[in-house]
């Protein structure tokens, strides 16, 4: 019996391991900026491109349509989200969030806080919403990240179909976890 549970608990982390790599992303798809001196790893077969706005730095996306989108916009000053209590950041995610629910009306956060990316103070929420495009309306569930670094607000958007986005939360924030700030040196030659 005992041998038996050995082998079930050797399959289990075997079996765990190959479906995480597999959804991860590797280093293969390593997206690397030098304008803004960041990078992160998409996941894998996730193709990139251009942004359609002017704040829109790269966009991720796979065949089913979910994606990641990072948007960077000039802060007036340079300060970071360190810089202001938790109590205050709340106050700014239900400021962002009701600035969204004017965009869309039907737009629903399910849970919002303070963490953060490449140790650097964030501010979260994860909502749902629906965006209508032409002769269809999707649900969408969209999980934003916004850091402030270098006197530069840096959003990460990581969204998919509201019935796909469990599935693919746990990609999506693997993702959102290999995101770091580089050194600008590092590109000097």
């Amino acid at each position: 019996m005992r041998s038996l549970s050995c082998v079930f608990l050797a399959i289990v982390i075997l079996s765990a391991g190959l479906d995480s790599s597999a959804q991860a992303g590797d280093s293969t798809n390593l997206y690397r900026n030098k304008s803004y001196a960041f990078s992160i790893v998409f996941p894998t077969g996730w193709q990139q491109g251009i942004g359609q706005t002017p704040n829109t730095v790269v966009v991720s996306e796979n065949q089913q349509g979910d994606s990641i989108i990072i948007q960077v916009r000039p802060l007036p000053q340079k300060v970071t989200l360190d810089n202001f209590p938790d109590s205050k950041l709340r106050a700014v995610i239900s400021d962002i969030f009701s600035e969204l629910k004017r965009k869309f009306s039907d737009a629903l956060m399910h849970d919002s806080g303070v963490t953060y990316i490449c140790n650097k103070k964030t501010i979260w929420m994860r909502y749902t919403y629906s965006l209508k495009q032409a002769f269809v309306t999707r649900k969408i569930t969209t999980q934003y990240y916004q850091v402030w670094h270098d006197g530069r607000l840096f959003g990460i958007l990581c969204s998919a179909s509201s019935e796909r986005y469990a599935r693919v939360s746990s990609t999506l924030l693997n993702s959102v976890r290999s995101f770091i700030f580089e050194d600008p040196s590092w590109y000097r030659k």
